[in-house]
């Protein structure tokens, strides 16, 4: 008796194809993009540069951080405290007033 062993049929073509495409090549979004030959911004429009320059914008405004003085303690408050407090508020008022 012969034995007869399946040969495995070859795969087709595009079977193929869809084994060995070359991975898909990821591209910049369109936008503006600083272009060094220039010193401009040229516009990338997806797929090729374009003949669209723009000037460099200009840098964003600057942050001034503003240091206040260290103020005393609020005497009027203070006031209208030992005031509604019929004197017990006092001693807290002065003691933050030495601590200040």
């Amino acid at each position: 008796m012969t034995d007869i062993t399946p040969v495995p049929a070859a795969p087709s073509a595009e079977l193929v194809q869809l084994q060995y495409a070359p991975p898909a090549v990821r591209q910049a979004p369109a936008d503006w993009y600083p272009d060094a030959a220039s010193g401009q911004m040229r516009y990338w429009d997806g797929n090729a540069w374009t003949n669209h320059y723009a000037p460099k914008a200009a840098p964003g405004p600057q942050v001034v951080v503003i240091n206040q003085a260290r103020q005393g303690p609020n005497h009027v408050l203070h006031l209208l405290l030992t005031v509604f407090t019929a004197g017990l508020w006092l001693p807290v008022w002065i003691i933050i007033a030495i601590a200040n």
